[in-house]
């Protein structure tokens, strides 16, 4: 097709927009809405579930947690002994190392402050290819009992609080009373999972086994070059098989699970985001059928002019090519305006919240998010032209240049087009209706469970006690039953408790 007659089509449809805007004004609002839509909602998919994470290698990193089938637990913490056994024992991995999350007080240079600490193997920042903005990692000999304190700041952490200053490598913080000598900055592109890690310092244990141990820590490894998750999971399950014969517990059914480290990320989201990702689809449906009606019932007013065209030798593949080009340059004007709702949508999905949805701050209208609004355009385009381009083309040129002449059998067939979008709609519509209406249900059944106690009027608070000053069990003992007196003494609270973990 000779481009001369392309940039004609194109130029004759833009004027028709332009002498229409009222039609032209409706048609790109309803488009860009289900565009703009698609849009938003594809650059979270790409980010959470299709674009590789930001790590070396990411194919071959696992996670490791623990289920118990009986008890109904998924996802857990362990002891640290069991990690300290599978490093030594398994062959599978180049590298695996603990971490266990937690929240410290970290005194500075200014007002002392909460934050979260991860303490981790000296193998945590190779095992993810990691490059310090400033500093180094770990030592080896720096994860042993009894090492020096050292710490690592997150790039948020050292911009926040310390102003980027350079010279803080070297200096000391002090976190829950211990004074901990930085000797690293994090990249600011790192985070493993959800959520912000402020400090990490080495985990420094021996993972000698007391029979005690505090089931507080997760593992991830990275897989040896040609090794599967499927055998990496044997080695450890015959690895765990042994270490439950060697050490008996009392709680039996505890299975070490290894996840892919996408699908562990996105484990709880994932459903969630493609539904979501099904309804928005379902809108841009709706909105291509409204807009396929809007252009039959101009249709009416454009059969003489078609009729005219035909008469002067356009043959129906010609015509019908000048209405999709009419189309097309409508849906990409709707794209257009829906490419800002996206952009103003992405950049208001992080308030949904990171620690729900992992990687939504990385979610952007990059290329491949571009690339598809435009294939979504140019399809809708030709969906919702097909239609009055189909009904137009067929225009009978005798009748309708008759005099006052119409044809009614061409009008029963719009009619019956019109008709069939009209249903397509109400039953699009009816879908996205009905599963709104089981997830508010859904919803509404979830907030009226009862838990067991009432929690109306309840405030909670965490505190942990530096260890230097609260090393003693009595000591603890005795701040907590001190600050229980004087909660319970304070105005307009009727009673006040402590528990080591919070119900749900």
């Amino acid at each position: 097709m000779p481009m001369h007659e392309v940039f004609r089509d194109l130029r004759y449809g833009f004027q028709l927009l332009v002498k229409n805007p009222g039609v032209t004004a409706v048609a790109v609002l309803a488009l860009a809405l289900g565009i703009g839509a698609n849009t938003a909602i594809f650059s979270v998919v790409n980010a959470v579930l299709l674009r590789p994470l930001p790590f070396k290698d990411p194919e071959r990193l696992v996670s490791i947690r623990i289920d118990n089938q009986q008890r109904n637990v998924r996802n857990a913490f362990g002891p640290y002994a069991d990690i300290v056994d599978w490093r030594r024992q398994a062959r599978s991995f180049d590298f695996l190392a603990a971490y266990s999350p937690s929240t410290v007080n970290l005194a500075s240079r200014d007002e002392p402050e909460r934050v979260s600490l991860w303490r981790v193997n000296d193998t945590f920042f190779p095992l993810f290819g990691v490059t310090m903005a400033a500093g180094r990692g770990f030592l080896p000999e720096e994860d042993r009992p009894g090492a020096g304190r050292v710490s690592i700041l997150s790039y948020s952490l050292w911009q926040r609080k310390f102003g980027s200053d350079r010279n803080l490598l070297g200096q000391v913080l002090v976190i829950d009373g211990d004074p901990y000598t930085v000797v690293g900055i994090l990249p600011p592109e790192f985070k493993v999972e959800s959520g912000a890690v402020d400090l990490y310092t080495p985990i420094a244990l021996s993972g000698a086994r007391s029979g005690s141990e505090r089931w507080m820590y997760g593992a991830y490894a990275r897989l040896k070059p040609g090794v599967t998750i499927g055998q990496a999971q044997a080695e450890l399950d015959t690895i765990n098989l042994q270490l439950e014969q060697q050490y008996p517990r009392q709680i039996k059914g505890w299975h070490a699970r290894i996840w892919g480290m996408r699908e562990f990320i996105v484990r709880d989201v994932r459903l969630s985001l493609l539904i979501l990702l099904c309804a928005v689809a379902l809108v841009l449906l709706i909105a291509c059928a409204n807009v396929a009606n809007l252009l039959l019932a101009r249709a009416g007013a454009r059969q003489k002019e078609m009729a005219i065209r035909a008469a002067l030798g356009a043959g129906r593949r010609r015509i019908m090519r000048q209405l999709l080009t009419e189309s097309v340059l409508l849906a990409l004007l709707g794209g257009i305006f829906g490419l800002l709702l996206a952009y103003w949508g992405v950049a208001a999905l992080p308030a949904l919240g990171t620690e729900r949805f992992p990687m939504l701050n990385q979610a952007r209208l990059d290329l491949p998010v571009l690339a598809l609004t435009m294939l979504i355009s140019l399809l809708t385009g030709l969906v919702f032209g097909m239609a009055p381009a189909l009904a137009l083309s067929g225009t009978n040129v005798h009748e309708t240049l008759k005099e006052g002449g119409r044809s009614s059998a061409e009008s029963r067939g719009r009619n019956r087009l019109r008709g069939l979008l009209v249903v397509s709609e109400v039953a699009l519509a009816l879908v996205l209706m009905i599963g709104a209406s089981l997830m508010i249900r859904s919803l509404l059944a979830l907030q009226n469970v009862n838990p067991g106690f009432n929690p109306s009027g309840v405030l909670t608070a965490s505190i942990n006690l530096p260890g230097t000053k609260y090393s003693k069990p009595e000591l603890q003992i005795a701040f907590y039953r001190l600050l229980e007196e004087r909660l319970q003494a304070m105005p307009g609270v009727t009673a006040a408790g402590m528990v080591s973990l919070l119900p749900l």
